[in-house]
């Protein structure tokens, strides 16, 4: 009834997200000793991350990375947003274009950062954007910076159904492990790997 769907929304928005709760999480789904539970814990990546990879071999998972390789491939230089350990990976991008022979910037400053990391955009770029959940208010501002200067933008999520994948030309599905465990960035590392490839063999001469 009604008031059930009203108590379940709430349950919802008020169920905590925090990382150290998600670790909890995690952690209470694995029992016996601490061996045990070692191993237990290895094999539920390993077995996130394939159930993962499987849904990304169907032609569903296959055809947004198509698309991201098209969208990005014609522009001179890859922007890369990311914060937290998106930014990390962000760089790692970074390298690898770079030794691609493609220019590529990392930005995801907070604040008057951001708004200097900004300045340079122009319709040259291709945006790689990578958020997670429900998008905040830098992400949307750097989206719509991009929209202002007809960039194209290519969006890794775990949440495709955002406001912000209205904005982008191309949404990668990625998703961060299980729901409400702790995050695990494999399928997206895999996704962006493919998308790399497909950047370099497309630009051959180039690349080598």
């Amino acid at each position: 009834g009604l008031g059930d769907l009203r108590q379940a929304i709430a349950a919802s928005i008020n169920r905590s997200t925090a990382p150290l709760d998600n670790m909890r999480r995690t952690l209470q789904d694995l029992h016996g000793p601490a061996e045990t539970e070692a191993m237990k814990a290895a094999d539920l990546v390993l077995d996130t991350h394939g159930q993962s990879v499987r849904q990304m071999q169907t032609a569903a998972g296959r055809g947004p990375i198509h698309q991201a390789i098209a969208a990005l491939h014609p522009v001179e230089r890859i922007v890369i947003y990311g914060t937290g350990p998106s930014s990390a990976i962000g760089a790692y991008l970074e390298v690898m274009l770079n030794r691609h022979g493609r220019r590529a910037k990392v930005i995801g400053q907070g604040g008057q950062g951001l708004a200097d990391q900004l300045l340079d955009l122009s319709a040259q770029d291709g945006l790689l954007l990578l958020s997670y959940g429900e998008p905040y208010r830098e992400v949307l501002l750097t989206a719509a910076e991009a929209a202002a200067h007809n960039i194209p933008i290519v969006l890794v999520t775990d949440n495709p159904g955002s406001k912000l994948a209205d904005a982008a030309a191309v949404v990668l599905p990625a998703r961060r492990g299980r729901a409400e465990q702790v995050a695990l960035h494999g399928a997206t590392l895999i996704t962006l790997e493919a998308l790399l490839m497909g950047l370099a063999v497309a630009n051959r001469a180039h690349t080598i």
